[in-house]
């Protein structure tokens, strides 16, 4: 039962993160800043580490989780990043 556990739950956050590369891709089709494509390419190499733990059973648990989990910290910043650069930019407009 927890072998299937796990698998159904890799499963559910792989398409949470496929949903989350969609919406970052179609931000980074209508703006011109350079953050949403930072965050595209860090989030698909997240969903090539889904891919690879989803075709190989012999991927080793730890590893997979420490990718998971440490592609999302510059992830991140970039976004702490643009929301503080965008607010510095309307100000100064004014």
């Amino acid at each position: 039962m927890n072998d299937n556990f796990e698998s159904d739950s890799e499963v559910n956050i792989f398409a949470i993160d496929l949903i989350a590369l969609a919406s970052f891709w179609l931000i980074a089709l209508k703006t011109r800043r350079f953050w949403p494509y930072w965050i595209t390419g860090w989030q698909l190499i997240a969903i090539f580490g889904h891919l690879q733990k989803l075709m190989f059973v012999e991927i080793l648990a730890r590893p997979y989780a420490l990718l998971s989990m440490y592609i999302s910290y510059p992830i991140l910043f970039v976004i702490l990043y643009a929301s503080g650069s965008s607010g510095r930019r309307s100000d100064a407009r004014a």
